[in-house]
């Protein structure tokens, strides 16, 4: 038995215009993210029947699966094990807010991100935690439901179902209220859309 899961990213916030690192900032999204969040949700209503509607706990996740919910009639349910990256004091910050010394850090985990910034959360966590979300919620014979998430929890993700390399993650392009289709078959997980966003042409 197939079951569809579909992992939408948040819409946009003033965070992701800025540059900054989000993580546990609970930053609302923006105007534009707002009516960002009604596209997909218009078209998840128009292709998919939808069993169950899951978001982490931040509110950007949290207002654009409620805006799938709008258009579903399905309640938000939520689970922390999507939450985004826990990066402590570098959220929130842009370049030119890091000392010289941190700027040096922010490269060198550019460069290697598979390694955490000094004092966040270890991309492996992360993915770990994500995945035994996604184990939980995708297990077969549970229709289609959707998840909305961050783009570091879902190029994890990606990563972990596809056997990807944690070094090449953040290669995996998740631009904001864009959806991804995930498949679970008997043979495994297999991706039949990422990065989809064709519905946001008019936004």
């Amino acid at each position: 038995m197939v079951t569809t899961v579909l992992l939408l990213r948040h819409g946009e916030t003033a965070l992701n215009r800025s540059g900054a690192l989000r993580g546990l900032i609970d930053v609302p999204l923006s105007e534009h993210g707002q009516r960002q969040a009604r596209l997909p949700a218009a078209r998840i209503a128009a292709e998919y029947h939808l069993s169950a509607l899951w978001a982490s706990t931040l509110q950007r996740a949290r207002s654009t699966a409620e805006a799938v919910a709008r258009v579903t009639g399905l309640g938000v349910q939520i689970d922390a094990r999507f939450n985004d990256v826990d990066y402590s004091s570098w959220a929130g910050r842009t370049w030119e807010d890091l000392s010289p010394e941190e700027q040096v850090e922010f490269q060198r985990w550019q460069k290697h991100p598979e390694l955490p910034l000094p004092g966040a959360e270890h991309p492996a966590d992360v993915q770990r935690r994500a995945l035994a979300g996604l184990a939980t919620l995708g297990k077969a014979g549970n229709g289609c439901i959707a998840i909305a998430a961050h783009d570091a929890v879902l190029q994890l993700l990606l990563c972990g179902v596809l056997g990807i390399d944690l070094r090449s993650y953040r290669g995996i392009a998740q631009h904001t209220a864009t959806l991804n289709e995930l498949e679970r078959t008997a043979a495994g997980w297999r991706v039949r859309l990422l990065n989809s966003a064709y519905h946001l042409d008019d936004a």
